[in-house]
């Protein structure tokens, strides 16, 4: 709780000092609807991403809605049977997410199936011209299927169901077409 509650102050900060520095001229503050239509975008996309295993829309997906420079910082607690089995500390940059793009790709074309994703948007803070910090729930479920050797019979086939719930407080920054999300601190857990 208190590291959410730094890493929410961290952003706000951050969105503050970024606003202050390019407040010339008439102020445009980020509402809650435009925020809320642009997650809802983004849980199509990635939706139709998936959905469609059009993998090779990541990087441009990546490009239009990561700003430069943005950091994500995950800490996910990794749950099976509903007992405590792990804790990853994640931290990337635009360039990391760049790069694991192609994994995606290659790993899980055609093993994903049941896929959705749920958005919603908790709190939506205008800090100024074009910047304000959003909080945000997102809920993942897919399942991954998985051939228990070289054979491909039905009765090999293994099917794994993963669920990730992570809350998380974005940086969200207007763009010259729409947003892109800066700093991001996120905290959830991956159920198995």
């Amino acid at each position: 709780m208190v590291t959410s509650a730094r890493s929410t102050l961290a952003i706000s900060v951050l969105a503050l000092a970024i606003s202050a520095s390019g407040a010339s001229g008439q102020q445009n503050e980020i509402t809650t609807q435009e925020a809320e239509a642009y997650f809802r975008q983004l849980q199509q996309e990635a939706t139709e991403i998936v959905g469609q295993q059009d993998f090779d829309r990541l990087d441009e997906w990546l490009e239009e809605n990561i700003a430069d420079g943005a950091v994500w910082q995950a800490s996910l607690t990794i749950v099976a049977d509903g007992k405590r089995k792990g804790f990853a500390e994640m931290t990337f940059d635009k360039s990391d997410l760049s790069r694991l793009s192609p994994f995606f790709a290659s790993a899980f074309q055609q093993r994903i199936s049941d896929y959705s994703l749920e958005v919603t948007v908790n709190d939506v803070v205008p800090h100024g011209s074009d910047t304000a910090t959003a909080t945000v729930e997102w809920t993942e479920r897919f399942s991954i299927d998985v051939a228990g050797d070289d054979s491909e019979t039905e009765q090999d086939e293994r099917q794994f169901t993963f669920e990730a719930v992570a809350t998380c407080t974005h940086l969200l920054q207007r763009t010259e077409d729409s947003f892109a999300l800066g700093l991001s601190t996120c905290t959830g857990e991956v159920r198995l």
